[in-house]
């Protein structure tokens, strides 16, 4: 299984070393328990790997003057936008351990947040052709993954309440498309407190399904 540690709203730099450091010790100490890290970031645009500024539709240079950060990450993926009102999942989970691979593995994590949303009473999916959690054309969460040794990082973001103009400064996902929130989607908006609750157990509920399919207890 794994422990839950809520961070509230930081940097993405910081979060990354709490994720590094989680790997450090599980590299050093095999049963290091799994940590899934709960946080909202201060406004900042991340860029994958395959990310690059002819995805953005603002120069970087206005963008920094207007306050937003712009990170550079291991993750895959080419650029997406993270602020206060998006819940933002990092597990940091042997998914080696697991008997799972990148692909599995991201399977997963859309399922998580397929789960979540069921449970606040709205129908959203993951779609062949592009990865994320989507409302028919409305894309309304994203994952994101870096796999080091077996050991991810990263993860999954889904808009709970969040101001979704700066998505417009960008081509999230290199794509043409409209964002989405739970906001926007449903008639009560949750609470950032209840959308967490919801994504605990949707990780707790699926973990034991996984192990059991591909054979690990």
């Amino acid at each position: 299984m794994f422990s839950i540690e809520d961070l509230g709203i930081i940097s993405f730099e910081e979060a990354e070393k709490k994720q590094i450091g989680v790997f450090r010790e599980k590299q050093q100490f095999p049963d290091r328990e799994d940590v899934l890290f709960f946080v909202e970031h201060v406004p900042v645009f991340s860029l994958g790997k395959r990310g690059g500024s002819q995805y953005f539709r603002i120069s970087e240079k206005i963008l920094l003057e207007k306050g937003f950060s712009i990170v550079h990450t291991e993750r895959g993926g080419l650029v997406t936008f993270h602020g206060p009102g998006q819940l933002v999942a990092y597990p940091v989970f042997d998914i080696h351990r697991r008997g799972l691979g990148v692909r599995q593995w991201v399977d997963f994590l859309e399922s998580t947040l397929v789960a979540c949303c069921r449970t606040l009473g709205l129908k959203a999916c993951g779609k062949k052709d592009a990865r994320g959690l989507w409302v028919n054309d409305r894309k309304l969460g994203s994952v994101g993954v870096c796999i080091r040794k077996g050991i991810s990082l990263h993860g999954i973001a889904l808009n709970v309440a969040m101001d979704l103009t700066p998505f417009s400064m960008i081509a999230p996902c290199g794509m043409d498309i409209t964002v989405t929130s739970l906001e926007k989607e449903l008639e009560e908006t949750p609470s950032m407190g209840t959308v967490k609750a919801a994504m605990a157990a949707a990780f707790a509920a699926l973990e034991p399904t996984v192990l059991q399919e591909r054979g690990v207890h």
